[in-house]
């Protein structure tokens, strides 16, 4: 893009003469930046913004005073980095004619898994990095998928509209457990997929729409699904091998889904200990065979963990507790009183 562009589409200063007249991509972390970037200085750090002009960044746009230390590239200065950005974004997305829908966020997340195609590009948040991942994958006539979650991105885009799911019931379920699914569809059988039963009915409208669309996808991915994702642990609290312990903290990541996950475990395993661990301000349904407890923080979090006796733990928000279990190299600072 022009450098006059940028300059004009958010209101910004170009605060010197440069002799280059166009960025070709966007930064917003210094490690990232290659030749010809546009970089977004963030929390006006003097240091990202040396790395990235001795990267060979071709522009800078910030918000604050800043030492021009190279007359070459342009220094643009705006109110707003953040609101600058969603201007590019709007710019690119209307100027390259990119077809525009919005869904629920389970089918965002099973449509970004499972397809396999460079024309697709998905937006979850609206964080900057999430953004100028979408203009610099932006292509002619792509295919733009946003989370209807994201109610200030989608009211900057006038042409988005609401995908639509066909009701066609393609997918013929074989047989299932609490984490596995073995199913048919489209004339293909697939044996013991990791993913929990409850879930099909979204996965059977995600399937019909990368069929109708034509778009490639690969169902062995779905190992990797963030919604009701187990993870088994022994006493210790340790991470163990899928299916080898009677002990699984369940994470599930959307809270518009938590309800309908916590009525299937009560359902499907009537008979274990169940706890629900929530952040204090979320309501959802209360059975009389489940143990409700909330927590403010990580740290009350792990306090809690240590000394519950469980089959389950169906836990809503917390990935970075997945992440710290898997890598713990310490596991008797976390052991259970049971």
């Amino acid at each position: 893009m022009l450098i006059d562009n940028v300059v004009s589409l958010t209101f910004g200063t170009l605060e010197n003469n440069p002799s280059v007249k166009e960025y070709f991509n966007i930064a917003c972390h210094a490690h990232e930046v290659t030749r010809g970037d546009l970089f977004i200085v963030t929390n006006n750090n003097i240091h990202a913004i040396d790395e990235a002009v001795s990267k060979g960044a071709y522009a800078l746009l910030y918000e604050s005073d800043m030492l021009i230390t190279d007359h070459e590239i342009a220094w643009i200065r705006v109110d707003s980095v953040y609101q600058a950005v969603q201007k590019i974004l709007r710019h690119q997305l209307l100027h390259l004619h990119v077809n525009i829908r919005s869904c629920d966020t389970i089918y965002l997340d099973l449509i970004a898994l499972l397809h396999n195609n460079d024309t697709l590009i998905t937006l979850h948040s609206n964080h900057l990095d999430a953004m100028i991942h979408v203009i610099n994958r932006a292509m002619e006539h792509s295919l733009l998928l946003i989370d209807t979650k994201l109610t200030q991105i989608i009211s900057l885009i006038p042409a988005c509209k609401s995908l639509q799911f066909s009701t066609l019931h393609a997918l013929s379920v074989l047989e299932n457990s609490l984490f596995e699914s073995s199913f048919i569809f489209d004339g293909r059988y697939y044996e013991r997929i990791r993913m929990a039963p409850w879930l099909l009915p979204y996965l059977e409208k995600v399937l019909n729409f990368l069929k109708r669309e034509r778009i490639p996808y690969l169902i062995q991915r779905l190992s990797s699904l963030h919604h009701f994702e187990p993870l088994f642990v022994n006493r210790s609290l340790q991470c163990r091998p899928f299916g080898s312990t009677e002990r699984v903290i369940i994470f599930q990541n959307d809270d518009t889904l938590f309800n309908e996950a916590l009525t299937f475990l009560t359902t499907k395993a009537s008979w274990a200990t169940i706890i629900v661990l929530t952040p204090s301000h979320i309501n959802i349904k209360k059975y009389d065979n489940v143990v409700y407890l909330t927590y403010e923080n990580s740290h009350e979090l792990i306090g809690q963990l240590r000394t519950l006796a469980f089959n389950f733990v169906l836990l809503l928000h917390h990935h970075s507790l997945k992440a710290m279990l898997e890598h713990e190299k310490h596991p008797k600072q976390l052991t259970f009183a049971i």
